[in-house]
């Protein structure tokens, strides 16, 4: 049975009005199609984070016990921990990258190479009316081109990387025939028009997501969408309908409506929104190879000048 973690946060507070505890019962029924129940989990972050393999003996035993021993303490099946990316990410968290115990023992900041800057957003600015009035037309998003390129200059300021390769991801949610037309055309043309400015050439490039975009996918998820909003409106025709009820009718209406090769490409959508690239790897993993492979050859052309 696939079977899925379903988080529950507890969430506790001390107060002098309130000292009692609400009990809550959680319902847990083995035939729902939903999710499946796999136990109780914690997130350990800030302040009191530490990689557990760090504590001297008897002490790691016994947080390990306060934390998964059944019918002691806490009895967590799950617990995730914060590690820090190779120096204090957070007020506690421990180190990660480090060679040797010797190392771990005089820890020292390893230090960076800026290699480059890879910058992929614009959903929110495309569809806000207020910074980029309609009325605008064609000239609706120019300012969001001038601010890229004063955005592009005070991130090589403020890292001390004057030339650094800086790649533009332009927005592609909707495919290449949602970008041709306006005003994604538009926003589009805005988001690389700093690579016509001089101070730009040869180490800022623009990278079109669009093409990357996967219009079968997008429409199976749409069919998908429309049909469970239709199974909603159908249940609340009949309020006496169970859960259990529900689900089975919305499994029933799916195998009817959808081939078991479909269903299989769904399994690839994490995200059911668009402005999110539906979450699908078949679409972001080749816009990640993209931009790379642009970072790639601005990266060799700059060596090459410098040769």
């Amino acid at each position: 049975m696939n079977t899925t973690f379903l988080p529950v946060v507890f969430l506790a507070t001390a107060s002098a009005g309130n000292a009692a505890t609400a009990l809550h019962d959680i319902q847990l029924n083995p035939a729902s199609s939903g999710r499946v129940f796999e136990g109780i989990g914690a997130v350990s972050v800030g302040a009191s984070t530490r990689l557990l393999v760090d504590y001297p003996e008897p002490q790691r035993a016994e947080i390990l016990d306060c934390l998964f021993k059944p019918k002691s303490g806490a009895g967590f099946q799950h617990l995730k921990v914060e590690i820090g990316s190779g120096e204090n990410s957070t007020c506690g968290s421990g180190l990660s990258l480090v060679i040797t115990r010797e190392e771990l023992a005089d820890p020292k900041p390893r230090g960076y190479e800026l290699a480059g800057f890879v910058w992929l957003q614009g959903w929110n600015d495309y569809c806000d009316p207020w910074w980029y009035p309609a009325e605008l037309g064609d000239k609706r998003y120019d300012e969001y081109g001038r601010l890229m390129a004063m955005f592009i200059r005070d991130v090589r300021k403020d890292l001390s990387a004057p030339k650094m390769p800086f790649v533009i991801g332009v927005a592609g949610m909707g495919g290449v025939k949602e970008a041709s037309k306006p005003p994604m055309l538009y926003f589009c043309q805005a988001q690389a028009a700093p690579t016509s400015l001089p101070e730009f050439q040869g180490n800022v490039v623009a990278v079109q997501t669009a093409p990357y975009w996967d219009d079968d996918l997008a429409a199976l998820q749409t069919r998908m969408d429309r049909l469970g909003s239709k199974m909603n409106e159908e249940a609340k025709k009949n309020p006496s309908l169970t859960p259990e009820a529900k689900d089975a009718a919305l499994k029933k209406a799916i195998a009817e409506n959808f081939t078991p090769e479909e269903l299989k490409r769904l399994k690839g959508v994490s995200h059911t929104w668009g402005i999110h690239y539906l979450g699908a790897a078949k679409i972001m993993g080749p816009i990640g190879k993209a931009f790379a492979e642009a970072m790639a050859n601005l990266q060799k052309t700059q060596r090459q000048e410098k040769q």
